[in-house]
Formats: C-alpha cells, sequence, structure tokens
C-alpha cells in the first residue's frame, strides 16, 4: 500500500485529473496555439495548486506511459520523470501502460516517486503484483484512493507482457480496497475506474457495473468514464448505499493528451464539492521555466536516438485510409513473408504513416506503426475471406465507421463501392496467390490481433469462428524495424491488388 503521512485532523483537498496523456511530453501546435506537453501541464498544476490554497493532490488516469516517440525511445522513462518533476500523487493503470511489459512497468515504478495503482490487476497466486497498489492514502487530508484498471489491459497487450495476470471482479476489489483505506483511517475515498462507463443504457453490463460500485457504502467520490459524447462533462450528485455520493465524469475525446485537466473539490459532504475545468495552452497557462528547460535537454538527448539511419527509399511510399496504397502494400507484403503465410491483411488505421524518398530513420518507422501490435495468423476457408474483404469494403466513404478498410498481400480483388454493402465484391475476381479463390479451401491469412479480437468491427473473426492458430510474441514495430535494416534499400511495390468498377 502507499501512504502518505502528516500529523493533524482532515485537511481541505482538491484532486487535480489528468486523463489518458498518451506519452505526450512535448506541446502540440494548433491554430497558433500550443496545448499540452509538460511545460504548460506542470505551469497549469501549479497555478491551481495555487490559486486553491489548501491540499492539491495531481492523479493520472490510465494509458499515461506510450503514445509518442519521446515515451517510446526511453520505454516510458521519459513520461514517468517528468511526472515526477511535476507532483503527481499517483497513476491508475491502463492498457497502453502495460505495452512496453510488465517488466518494464515493474522497472518504472521504482524510480516513480508516486504508487502505479490498480486494485484488481492480480498474479497467478492472486495478489497485487509487487509494482501495483491497490489504493494510496494521503493522512493529512485523510482521503484515500483507489485505482481500478479497464478489463481492456488483458486483451490490448501482447500476450507475454501480461502472462500471468488476471483480473478480480471489480466491486470486489474496490470493496475490498474501500475497507482497508478505512482501517487506515480513511475519512474520505475517491475511486478511479475510467474503464466503467457512467451513463449507459440502463441494465447493461456497462450500467449494472456502475450502479454496483455506487452501492459500496465507503466510497464517496467516482471518476468514470463516460458512456458516450452526449454524456455532458463535469459532476453530478447521485444517491446511493443511504447517502449522497459524487460523480465525476470527463470526456475522452476532450480530455486526453494533457490538453484540458480538471479540479474537483473533495470535501467532507459531497454536496458542497466543486468541478473546475482547466484548457492547458498557451494562451491561458504560462509554462514552467524548470520543465522547460528539461524539455529541451530531453529533446536533443533524443534526438541522437531517434535519427539514427535504417534503410533509404528509392521513392515516395504513400498512405491512404480508404484505399489500396504503396505503404500499405509494402507493409503487408513484409508482414506476409514474415509469418509466411498465403496472404496478410491489415486494416488501414494501422498504418499512420508513409515514408518519404531518401533516408529512413527510427522515427520515420516509428511514425509508421506508432502502436506496433501483434502478428497472428489464422485459418479461414475462402467463403470466410470473401465476407472480410466485403467488410473492408463498406469503409471507404463512411468515417464514422472507422479506418478498417484492408491493405492486402496475396490477394486481388475487384470492387463496386455503389453496390449495396456486403454485395460489393465483383464475382469470381478474388484471387489468393494468383489463383481463383476456393470458398471450401482453408487459407492460412495472417493478419494483427487487434482486427482479429473483433476491432475496427471486424465481428466476423468471432461470428464465423475464424480460428487464431499462431500468435507471434514480437512487435510489429519492432519486426519492421529489423527488416527494413536488413533490405537496406527501399523498392516501393506497384498498386493493382484492388481494380474498382462502376464508381467514379
Amino acid at each position: 500500500m502507499s501512504v502518505l503521512s502528516a500529523c493533524g485532523g482532515p485537511k481541505s483537498l482538491s484532486v487535480i485529473q489528468v486523463n489518458a496523456l498518451r506519452g505526450v511530453i512535448q506541446p502540440i501546435e494548433r491554430e497558433g496555439r500550443l496545448s499540452g506537453g509538460f511545460a504548460l501541464l506542470a505551469g497549469a498544476i501549479d497555478a491551481a495548486r495555487e490559486a486553491e490554497g489548501g491540499r492539491t493532490l495531481a492523479i493520472g488516469n490510465l494509458n499515461f506511459l506510450h503514445g509518442t516517440p519521446e515515451a517510446w525511445f526511453t520505454k516510458g522513462r521519459a513520461v514517468v520523470d517528468l511526472m515526477n518533476e511535476v507532483g503527481f500523487s499517483a497513476l491508475v493503470v491502463g492498457p497502453r501502460d502495460f505495452y512496453f511489459g510488465a517488466d518494464a512497468l515493474a522497472a518504472l515504478s521504482t524510480a516513480a516517486r508516486f504508487p502505479f495503482l490498480s486494485a484488481n490487476i492480480v498474479d497467478r497466486e492472486g495478489r497485487t503484483p509487487s509494482y501495483l497498489k491497490p489504493w494510496f492514502y494521503d493522512a493529512r487530508s485523510r482521503a484515500g484512493f483507489i485505482g481500478l484498471s479497464p478489463s481492456q489491459v488483458l486483451v490490448q497487450n501482447l500476450a507475454k507482457d501480461v502472462a500471468g495476470l488476471s483480473l478480480l471482479d471489480s466491486v470486489e476489489a474496490a470493496g475490498r480496497a474501500a475497507a482497508e483505506l478505512r482501517a487506515a483511517g480513511a475519512r474520505r475515498i475517491g475511486l478511479f475506474a475510467g474503464g466503467v462507463y457512467w451513463g449507459a443504457a440502463p441494465g447493461s453490463p456497462e450500467g449494472d457495473e456502475a450502479l454496483a460500485l455506487l452501492g459500496i457504502p465507503e466510497i464517496d467520490q467516482y471518476y468514470f468514464g463516460p458512456a458516450n459524447a452526449t454524456v455532458p462533462d463535469g459532476a453530478s450528485m447521485v444517491e446511493a448505499a443511504g447517502r449522497e455520493k459524487l460523480v465525476v465524469v470527463q470526456s475522452g475525446a476532450r480530455f486526453i493528451n494533457g490538453e484540458r485537466i480538471s479540479m474537483v473539490a473533495f470535501p467532507e459532504h459531497p454536496a458542497d464539492a466543486v468541478f473546475r475545468e482547466i484548457p492547458v495552452d498557451s494562451s491561458t497557462v504560462s509554462p514552467s521555466d524548470a520543465l522547460s528547460q528539461r524539455l529541451s535537454s530531453l529533446r536533443r538527448d533524443l534526438d541522437a536516438t531517434m535519427s539514427r539511419h535504417v534503410a533509404d527509399a528509392r521513392s515516395a511510399l504513400a498512405s491512404d485510409l480508404e484505399r489500396e496504397s504503396v505503404m500499405g502494400n509494402f507493409i503487408c507484403d513484409l508482414f506476409r513473408e514474415y509469418a509466411g503465410t498465403d496472404a496478410f491483411i491489415l486494416n488501414s488505421g494501422k498504418i499512420r504513416s508513409g515514408f518519404a524518398a531518401g533516408p529512413v530513420d527510427r522515427l520515420d518507422v516509428y511514425n509508421v506503426l506508432p502502436f506496433s501490435g501483434q502478428v497472428v495468423v489464422v485459418e479461414a476457408t475462402g467463403e470466410q475471406v470473401l465476407a472480410l474483404l466485403e467488410r473492408s469494403c463498406t469503409y471507404p466513404g463512411n468515417a464514422r465507421a472507422g479506418r478498417g478498410w484492408l491493405q492486402v498481400s496475396g490477394i486481388t480483388f475487384a470492387w463496386n463501392p455503389l453496390a449495396p454493402a456486403f454485395s460489393r465484391i465483383a464475382p469470381g475476381s478474388v484471387k489468393v496467390g494468383g489463383r481463383p479463390l476456393e470458398s471450401g479451401r482453408t487459407y492460412r491469412i495472417g493478419t494483427e490481433a487487434y482486427i482479429a479480437g473483433g476491432g475496427d468491427g471486424y465481428v466476423e473473426f468471432a461470428e464465423l469462428g475464424i480460428r487464431t492458430v499462431e500468435s507471434d510474441p514480437r512487435s510489429m514495430l519492432e519486426v519492421l524495424q529489423e527488416r527494413l535494416e536488413k533490405l537496406g534499400t527501399i523498392d516501393a511495390p506497384p498498386l493493382g491488388r484492388v481494380e474498382e468498377r462502376g464508381g467514379n
């Protein structure tokens, strides 16, 4: 457990919540203004602490340690060091915080001057891993805080990175932690559960989970995620367990990347709580001079690492989210050869960048697959392959559906974008390895674990029983860099795998 100790009775307390930082260390420029980044974040937190006057704790809520080149090339250490400088009190760990693996997270926990929280992650013995704490207690304010990790921790990570871990029932874990905090002397208890959705449909599993957590009598204040964009940001009073409780909700579309944070008063009586939204941008916040200097030094140190030469591209390789692309062909060819499969398919949203003609460095490679991923091999009949291609053809011109258009290798086909959905593939046009698709034949298809698990709407994998037979333990980003270094020179593959008929 983690206890921040001091003498005296309860103090006035406010909680600054920073959601989903996603490794953002440097500020982001938008419309002539700078937003986020640790220098501005530190300035905003310092100003809020000074204005509040009482005890103020800064708590990170999910997905802090991964998401930018700076985070990737330091395996999250740069983020933790800067959080130490700002004076964070805790971090509730989310799925992305395991992207470097549990061993790396354990090492980061020793560098952090604050605890990593998760009351529901346990090891094979059913115990909280040594690098995590279920709660922390601030004796000066006599307040305690519990962290719950989302269920996606186990399904959005490489199997090796979460090996031996499992999740307790969230209500059981939170109830046990709350009882321990009361025994430690806590007069007020807050629960951070960003993976639990407030405002979900009544009777849904998500709605039932939120209500069950509200029923834990010892907990006073809840930090939930919103069910959808219609749930307003802010704080509201609810009646539960025979008394009033405070529910705080912050939109994942606005309170991310350190560009917007909140401060919530945590009084002894929940009805007295006040919610304040704090934009973190250069028009309203003065950056911390100390953090600005630290960031400049960090950038210089990382430049040498990120600019290391990997390969040379003879010509530009452009990417496209809704059409066959040169970059998509190249990436799929590379991974089809690596996996040794009949074909390879990859959702276009996975490929975030192409290559310009000329030298390719480590940063260029990172920008192609910033969220890495894991290659899996599935066995699919020709009929099932056709169903996946039909799903792919529903995405162009339908941005709200996601970025699921498939880039392919080993497959060619023709389609009509004007035809009704799920009947757009031209009959008889699909070929695998240059031969017509056979509906009853079983093919070995390489892809990425995200869509094989139903990501981007690919329900066909589960609904049609498409079975995963191999999972590669390495990250795709690691494999990509290694293969490019061996190639030395990158040649752009030609287009022509996908023919559009009947469209504009």
